[in-house]
């Protein structure tokens, strides 16, 4: 059993349906970083004619600044959803490529069939038998040694 099969069958379980809702990133995952250090300070020393001691002043200044941001788009959408869900994101990322080379539609298209087939099987396969040992979705079924 694959990786995606496993999941969907943790998914089929916990929420105790053939047709779970799952997630799936809809766009591009973009990270932006900024960050700044300003450092300054000053120093001087002076003698003052009514005074025999020097004056001394110091000064000093420190600034950071620290940021990050993640953004990381989510869809949700039934299990029977996810290949036509596939393919709209594909589409996106191919974008101009679609109007110049009919491959690419192609391999879209045969993408998406190839997943639905897949999903038509792994929903028609489920009975809700199988699932008293408890199985997390991403993470598996805990084995002891």
């Amino acid at each position: 059993m694959s990786a995606f099969d496993a999941n969907v069958r943790a998914l089929q379980c916990a929420q105790k349906t053939a047709d779970p809702v799952v997630s799936m990133i809809a766009g591009p995952v973009t990270m932006n970083l900024t960050g700044s250090f300003t450092q300054s300070g000053s120093f001087s020393v002076s003698a003052s004619a009514s005074s025999l001691t020097p004056v001394f002043g110091l000064q000093a200044d420190a600034s950071r600044t620290h940021a990050q941001a993640r953004s990381l788009p989510v869809q949700f959408v039934p299990l029977s959803a996810l290949p036509d869900a596939v393919m709209g994101r594909a589409i996106g990322y191919a974008g101009d490529l679609i109007k110049q080379r009919q491959d690419v539609i192609d391999r879209i298209v045969s993408d998406r069939d190839a997943l639905a087939a897949h999903v038509r099987l792994l929903t028609s396969g489920y009975d809700g038998g199988g699932c008293s040992t408890v199985i997390h979705p991403f993470v598996g079924i805990h084995h002891d040694p």
